[in-house]
């Protein structure tokens, strides 16, 4: 028995028709919160379906941790057969329990649908074939141990649409500040991005394709003053605590050919007070080298603190970084944070075929590493 959810006569509501459960089923495996068709709608169909991590508590707007799923989109461009574009719809509305473009919505199928069918989409999926097209861009991000990671972006038209929803209903209560004379207006504008060319629909869903083609567009510092960018982003993303890989390989070089004299003589390692003199200055270049960085980076940021940035650094970032960035900050607890990180950055450090470069740094080795770290620091 049908139950009708919703208005019946406005003319600008899409009839809701009800379909098999099969139909519904096979969709899902065409449906993907991130699709190569946002990037380059002549490349091979395919995305990734990802699953909202609630309340993850990390300082990012993203589809993947956000407190609600997002809008699902197709695989391919959006000439569907009739029944798989239907089904999109009408399965995504369930999803996101909104049926404002529907009329004489069939609530029994809902419910079937709520049973049977969204468990299949709380999983994550990936469809993009054997082999990625070479029309979806990729990038090379370094990976902080001297090798690259290849990543390539995919956008995502249901997060684009939730984000302009929140920025509009942010802006409506800016503007009701702005009459009773408690805000400013917003520093920026909006511009348009054309995502799928002439023939948008080809992208995916057109209502999700048109919240990707609205970009924000804000004011950035001029080249009057450049370090200003670089302060800034140093003040949120810190600076890095892994050692050069000419230190590193330095001091891999040195404890290799101590183990390779104490093996021929069938000993282990052996620590004479020459050898640690010569470990602990080669330890101690690499926490000067470190907190170098660190103070560099305090003295870019210094004019900006009180006027651009309220700190040193973003209170989001690790202990460790903010007194990298801060050294008045630089107490017992710092200390003893920065030497176990420091450590660990050492004896994971990978040389350029992704094997470990330092082996052997466990137990009493790793007690001298971190002693080192602790006495350079005094």
């Amino acid at each position: 028995m049908k139950k009708p959810i919703g208005k019946r006569k406005d003319p600008t509501l899409k009839p809701w028709k009800s379909l098999p459960m099969d139909a519904y089923r096979t969709q899902c495996d065409q449906l993907v919160t991130h699709s190569t068709k946002g990037v380059n709608t002549n490349a091979a169909g395919g995305g990734v379906r990802v699953i909202p991590a609630m309340d993850a508590g990390l300082p990012y707007a993203s589809a993947r941790f956000g407190r609600e799923p997002v809008a699902l989109d197709y695989t391919k461009n959006a000439t569907q057969p009739f029944a798989a574009s239907v089904a999109t719809e009408q399965l995504d509305a369930v999803r996101l329990n909104d049926f404002r473009r529907f009329s004489g919505v069939d609530a029994t199928e809902c419910a079937e649908l709520q049973e049977h069918v969204l468990p299949l989409l709380d999983q994550h999926h990936v469809s993009i074939g054997v082999r990625i097209s070479p029309r979806v861009r990729q990038i090379l991000v370094d990976d902080g141990q001297g090798g690259d990671i290849s990543l390539t972006p995919l956008h995502s038209g249901g997060f684009s649409a939730r984000l302009h929803r929140l920025t509009d209903l942010a802006l409506e209560d800016s503007v009701a500040d702005m009459e009773n004379g408690s805000a400013h207006p917003a520093l920026f504008d909006e511009v348009t991005i054309k995502v799928g060319g002439d023939k948008a629909q080809n992208a995916g869903r057109i209502h999700l394709i048109g919240a990707m083609q609205r970009a924000y567009r804000f004011a950035v510092p001029t080249e009057k003053d450049p370090d200003i960018r670089a302060a800034i982003s140093l003040h949120h993303r810190g600076v890095s605590t892994l050692p050069s890989s000419a230190l590193l390989a330095e001091y891999e070089r040195f404890l290799s050919g101590l183990r390779k004299r104490d093996k021929k003589q069938g000993l282990p390692l052996q620590r004479t007070d020459q050898r640690m003199d010569r470990e602990y200055d080669l330890i101690a270049s690499m926490v000067r080298a470190v907190l170098g960085r660190g103070d560099k980076a305090h003295n870019l940021i210094a004019p900006y603190v009180g006027t651009v940035l309220e700190d040193y650094a973003s209170p989001n970032l690790p202990l460790v970084q903010q007194g990298l960035l801060n050294p008045a900050l630089r107490n017992d607890v710092w200390r003893i944070t920065f030497a176990r990180e420091l450590a660990q950055r050492i004896a994971a450090a990978k040389a350029k075929d992704g094997k470990t470069l330092i082996v052997g740094i466990s137990g009493r080795s790793a007690e001298f590493l971190h002693g080192h770290i602790m006495e350079a620091l005094s």
